[in-house]
């Protein structure tokens, strides 16, 4: 080959090209050999390193406590091995990999050809660690600082596994950090609110002028790319507010960027993100950048995880992404260390941001060590995972085995279990045995609430209920329940029926003073009632129209004029008989439902949904009446009267529950009704004008609403 490579000219610079490659040749092979794995006899000189023995000590262990491990190294090889150290990690298996957790090493010192060496290193098992049975291994020359004539042998598997146990991180107790007070963005861009949609999702899009700052807020949805799943249940008017200042935080701290998010405690089931890009973010103050979150009225102030270029993240300084998983203020501050020490010593009084602030520590961290350039580190994950772990088995299941009899329990503890969930998965991770746990809980807690929330609701009249219902049928579509789901919906639809009555009367007296012309009075009196009028109000269109037509009506009329000037004028008698509708009106029910969860403080009852509202919207009925009047002779005529429309609509806006011209709100509590009638009162007003004459009007409109569920289906 080498000759292909030559080409000579000539014999004599052929013979010398020749002994040229040749020698070429020959140091080629000779640095070959130089580098050649040396062979049994060679390796044979070598020393060889194994764990012969190992065990631990107790055998079951508190993350964050200490456990003893025992092992014997051994010099299996031929000649003395120097310095090194034998390092013991955690493994889910039995095979030493890059994400075994480390726990610590010991230095067996230099060991002669077959000589071996016990010893024991009392180590500390981290607090993060995930509750669950590890194997323990021992790797001998962990370090490599020893040539081996085998280097694949170091490692030896215990034969028993160390179960390490939960400390029980959550709850803690709370003591959270003074409130702060924020100072809202007057900028033109600074307030965006939109519509949450459980299948699209939303993105909201704010900018800051004064600091050149970009906000961008992501919830998705059941059809989003991420295939995260919808951050809500149902529908919500979301509002997004630039921060442009906060006073009050720790010292050492100052606010970088943030926002205010409403309606203010609302939950989160698959977490959202808010982007924030803006020239208050360097890489100078990159190590300082913590995500912060506090809550209404600025109270309880805590860390927030700003998430890692592996999680979604940013790989850029002057970009940050925070985890959204309910809404308050979330924003990032410039903080030292002394700063978030101090967050660390004051925890919030919500759980679930303990647990946040806790995750927000790791990854932080872990944010630092990817920007620098290192890859992401897979025990930082776990870690994570051991902390919601902790939360699932601590917190959550309190939650989920109060549920099974509790029904006002059973909404809060599946969106915490449902929360977990998808947050290990997201993860990559397996539920394993918590996911099982949450499966053979779920249809027991939904057969306990369904059945409670329908006897409260069709027996108690409590309306608060059908929101329940639905929040119970969107809840169990979403973990793959379908019988409770159905069952939920159907309930809801027959709860949501309601009928209604109005009635109207009307006086009107008006009279002129004496004066030159003469004197004039007249009176007249009115009555209208409807009919009762039925609304089955479905929960897709949460609306219902019926007719409102009239069961009685009638009105009497009369008047007295006297001219001064001249004879006594006849009196006036106008009486109207035969009123029928003739073109009825409408009652249209609105039901106002909100079935997402929201946070309330700690120590006040948690309701399962946010109240809604019940609204009554009446359209006028037309009257056809045949007249007559007598005036020094007589007559008749055929006319038509709107009878609600005026005097009815005058009271009503008058009225403390009144929403509009002619309707009314009734707001749904989760608190106990007092019986199926719902509404019952007399809206009321009075005119009186004294100036030129003297006018008295009076109308009253007596509404009823009477809530009349129908069979469950």
């Amino acid at each position: 080959m080498l000759d292909g490579i030559i080409r000579p000219r000539s014999g004599k610079i052929m013979e010398r090209s020749r002994r040229t490659v040749l020698g070429v040749v020959a140091a080629l092979v000779a640095a070959t050999l130089s580098v050649t794995p040396p062979g049994p006899a060679q390796a044979a000189g070598r020393p060889d390193l194994v764990v012969r023995a190992l065990s631990a000590s107790p055998g079951s262990v508190l993350a964050g406590h200490a456990v003893t491990v025992h092992d014997t190294t051994k010099n299996v090889g031929a000649a003395a091995a120097g310095s090194s150290a034998t390092a013991y990690f955690l493994s889910a298996d039995k095979r030493k990999s890059s994400g075994d957790r480390l726990l610590g090493s010991r230095k067996p010192g230099r060991l002669s050809a077959g000589v071996r060496d016990a010893g024991s290193r009392k180590l500390i098992v981290p607090a993060a660690t995930a509750a669950r049975a590890y194997w323990l291994i021992a790797c001998a020359d962990a370090q490599k600082q020893v040539t081996e004539s085998k280097e694949q042998n170091n490692c030896r598997t215990s034969s028993a596994k160390l179960t390490v146990r939960s400390v029980g991180i959550f709850p803690q107790t709370p003591d959270p950090a003074p409130p702060v007070t924020t100072t809202d963005d007057t900028g033109s861009s600074s307030v965006v609110s939109g519509t949450y949609n459980p299948a699209t999702g939303l993105d909201l899009y704010g900018y800051d002028a004064s600091f050149a700052t970009t906000y961008h807020l992501h919830l998705p949805g059941d059809l989003g790319a991420e295939n995260a799943g919808a951050a809500l249940q149902g529908g919500e008017d979301v509002t997004m507010t630039v921060l442009s200042s906060v006073a009050g935080l720790p010292a050492g701290s100052s606010m970088l960027a943030g926002v205010r998010l409403e309606p203010e405690g609302l939950q989160l089931v698959n977490p959202g993100t808010l982007t924030i890009t803006g020239p208050a973010l360097t890489s100078a103050n990159l190590a300082s950048q913590t995500g912060a979150v506090w809550n209404s009225g600025g109270t309880d102030l805590s860390m927030s995880p700003i998430l890692p270029p592996s999680q979604g993240g940013s790989p850029n300084a002057g970009t940050v992404v925070l985890s959204v998983s309910h809404f308050s203020s979330p924003s990032v501050l410039e903080a030292s260390d002394a700063a978030r020490q101090y967050l660390r010593d004051h925890p919030p009084a919500r759980v679930l941001e303990q647990l946040q602030a806790k995750a927000a520590d790791l990854l932080r961290t872990e944010r630092l060590s990817q920007m620098a350039g290192h890859s992401a580190d897979p025990v930082v994950v776990q870690d994570v995972q051991a902390l919601y772990d902790d939360y699932f088995d601590h917190q959550v299941v309190p939650e989920l085995n109060a549920a099974l009899t509790d029904d006002t329990m059973a909404n809060t503890a599946l969106q915490d279990a449902l929360r977990w969930e998808r947050s290990t998965m997201l993860r990559g991770g397996d539920p394993g045995a918590r996911g099982d746990l949450i499966t053979a809980m779920l249809p027991k807690i939904m057969e306990n609430a369904i059945s409670k929330a329908w006897a409260r609701c069709a027996v108690d009249h409590h309306l608060s209920d059908i929101m329940t219902l639905l929040g119970i049928a969107r809840l169990a579509a979403v973990l793959g329940d379908g019988p409770d789901a159905g069952e939920a919906y159907n309930k809801a639809l027959a709860c949501g029926h309601f009928t209604a009555t109005v009635a109207l009367d009307v006086h009107h007296s008006y009279h002129y003073p004496a004066h030159q012309v003469g004197t004039f009075s007249e009176d007249v009196e009115g009555h209208w009632a409807t009919k009762q009028t039925a609304l089955d109000i479905g929960v897709v269109t949460s609306s219902a129209t019926a007719p409102l037509s009239y069961d009685s009506a009638g009105e009497s009329y009369s008047n007295v004029w006297k001219d001064y000037e001249g004879p006594p004028d006849c009196p006036v008698y106008v009486k109207q008989t035969d009123m029928t509708s003739t073109v009825d009106g409408t009652v249209r029910g609105l039901l106002f439902v909100d079935i997402n969860a929201y946070e309330v403080p700690p120590g006040a009852q948690r309701p399962l949904v946010q109240p809604g509202s019940l609204r009554l919207t009446f359209a006028d009925a037309v009257e056809n009446y045949h007249w007559y009047y007598t005036q020094c002779g007589s007559g008749s005529g055929d006319s038509t009267f709107p009878g609600l429309q005026g005097y009815a609509q005058a009271a009503f806006t008058h009225g403390g529950s009144v929403y509009g011209d002619a309707a009314v709100k009734i707001p749904i509590e989760p608190a106990a009704q007092s019986g199926a009638t719902l509404y019952d009162d007399v809206f009321q007003r009075t005119w009186d004008n004294q100036a030129f004459l003297h006018e008295v009007d009076t109308a009253a409109v007596t509404l009823s609403v009477v809530h009349t569920p129908q069979p469950a289906s």
